[in-house]
């Protein structure tokens, strides 16, 4: 069972005299610490987490990648409009209940804008799975199809995903596209439509915000 406990439940305080220890050790092996730890993933692609042998919990969040917007409208000047964000999933694991020793990540990439008058590719989405435990996913976000008037900023413009906060704690989001052809930021952020044209000279829906993944080990 990870972790220092008082029989089966976890030690939330231990004390050397009056003072509270920062960390308790047995022999070379830290097996209680009083402060959390937070690990922030940015990268699209799939990476191994240890646990470390103090954490009896952790707390996940993730979001997924922001969709791109859809490309403008080559013959009549429309712009494309903007994509969804990806959205946010988040959960708190006993790590003790599994016996666990990894955590695999996956943070999800943004959409990639596709030609003129194409719908944008989704964002994918963000995982963290544990052995013999369930799979935490936040999706990616999805294309919009269809265009808006030459002069309507509201619908060219890329969703933002917003804030999200778990136990106390808040986890920033990224911005849409404000106006046409800017990409979403990460975390989360969509993409705005393309450029309309005529004779074929509409561009492409911006690309979305990659997504992230936070997990925060605890030992209480």
């Amino acid at each position: 069972m990870p972790g220092l406990h008082t029989g089966d439940a976890p030690a939330h305080s231990v004390y050397v005299g009056d003072a509270l220890a920062h960390s308790v050790y047995v022999g070379d092996a830290l097996v209680w610490r009083r402060d959390p730890e937070t690990l922030s993933y940015t990268a699209p692609g799939v990476v191994t987490v240890p646990v470390p042998i103090w954490a009896r919990f952790v707390d996940r969040v993730a979001i997924g990648g922001g969709s791109a917007g859809h490309g403008g409208n080559g013959a009549n000047g429309q712009p494309g409009r903007g994509g969804t964000a990806g959205s946010w999933s988040s959960d708190t694991i006993d790590l003790a209940a599994l016996s666990a020793t990894s955590l695999t990540v996956t943070v999800g990439a943004g959409g990639t804008g596709t030609a003129r008058e194409q719908l944008g590719n989704p964002g994918t989405a963000s995982t963290i799975t544990v052995p013999g435990g369930s799979a935490l996913t936040a999706a990616g976000g999805v294309g919009i199809a269809g265009y808006g008037g030459i002069f309507d900023k509201a619908v060219e413009a890329g969703a933002s995903p917003g804030d999200h906060t778990h136990l106390g704690t808040t986890y920033t989001g990224g911005i849409g596209g404000a106006t046409r052809n800017t990409p979403g930021t990460a975390p989360g952020g969509a993409g705005a439509g393309g450029n309309g044209g005529i004779f074929g000279s509409g561009s492409p829906g911006a690309n979305g915000g990659d997504g992230r993944v936070w997990l925060t080990f605890r030992s209480y």
